[in-house]
C-alpha cells in the first residue's frame, strides 16, 4: 500500500499546510500539517510542535498510542522526530507534527469529518501486507 501526501504551499500566517492524500493512487482525503520548515541536516530549524514532517518516503505501521489511547497509524524514521503518527483532528492545535486525516479542509488552516476517515485508513493498513507512506512538496 502506498500513501502519497501532495503538499500544496505552506500559510506563514497560520503556520499550517494542506495536502491532498492518495491511497494507491486514487484519492483519499485531505490533510492538515504544521508549516514546512527548512529543516537543516543537524535538525536546526525545527520548532517542536510546529514543523511539518519532511518531505521523504517512511514505512507506517500500527501501533497503540498511549496518547490516543488506541492503534493509530506510525511513520518509521522520520529524523528529527518521535511518534510521528495520522490521526483526527481540526487544527494546527491538534497537530504536534503529526498528520491530521479528514473528509473536509477550507484549503487554508483545518479540517474537519475526521472519524470516518481514520478508521478506513485503518481498516485498510490491516489488511495490507506493508504500507509506505510519501510526502512531497509539490507546492510549499
Amino acid at each position: 500500500m502506498l500513501i502519497s501526501v501532495n503538499r500544496r504551499k505552506s500559510n506563514k500566517d497560520t503556520e499550517t499546510t494542506i495536502s491532498d492524500m492518495y491511497v494507491d493512487g486514487k484519492f483519499y482525503c485531505y490533510v492538515l500539517e504544521d508549516m514546512v520548515r527548512d529543516l537543516k541536516e543537524d535538525g536546526s530549524g525545527k520548532i517542536f510542535g510546529k514543523t511539518a514532517i519532511p518531505a521523504g518516503r517512511y514505512k507506517v505501521i500500527l501501533t497503540y498510542s498511549h496518547r490516543f489511547k488506541r492503534i493509530l497509524p506510525e511513520l518509521i524514521g522520520v529524523k528529527f522526530f518521535v511518534k510521528s503518527r495520522m490521526h483526527g483532528g481540526n487544527t494546527k492545535l491538534d497537530t504536534e507534527g503529526c498528520l491530521l486525516v479528514a473528509k473536509n479542509t477550507d484549503s487554508i488552516s483545518k479540517v474537519w469529518d475526521c472519524k470516518d476517515v481514520l478508521s478506513n485508513l485503518i481498516k485498510i493498513m490491516k489488511v495490507s501486507k506493508e504500507c509506505w507512506i510519501e510526502i512531497k512538496d509539490y507546492h510549499v
